[in-house]
């Protein structure tokens, strides 16, 4: 994992004044774990759930929220866990997908499109 994402979350620590010491104990993962996502030491997988504990102890608005979850992606496969969350939740989008995927998506955007055209 390149290191934008533990620079990010470092910028947003330090703006808010927190150390490092007291994001990790917000977040309830160790202070040499955060340490090491920060500074790229380690070629970790950054779990969904150590970056919502992050997200949530930084108390980050939905703009870096977006932003925090477009750098975690590749520690999930290159989606951000956001979406992830979001088909996970919602199963007609993954039929959705499986209709992109085959081809169809022209014909999706136009049907989308005129819905929301009638909205």
């Amino acid at each position: 994992m390149g290191n934008k994402l533990g620079e990010f979350i470092s910028k947003k620590r330090r703006e808010k004044m927190i150390s490092l010491r007291a994001l990790a104990n917000k977040a309830e993962i160790s202070a040499t774990y955060l340490s090491d996502i920060e500074n790229g030491r380690k070629d970790y997988d950054v779990s969904k759930d150590v970056i919502l504990k992050i997200k949530n102890a930084l108390e980050l608005n939905e703009k870096d929220t977006e932003k925090l979850y477009s750098l975690a992606k590749e520690s999930t496969n290159g989606i951000p866990v956001d979406v992830i969350e979001t088909i996970n939740e919602n199963e007609e989008l993954v039929t959705l997908l499986r209709e992109i995927k085959k081809g169809k998506y022209k014909e999706i955007l136009e049907e989308f499109k005129k819905k929301n055209d009638k909205s």
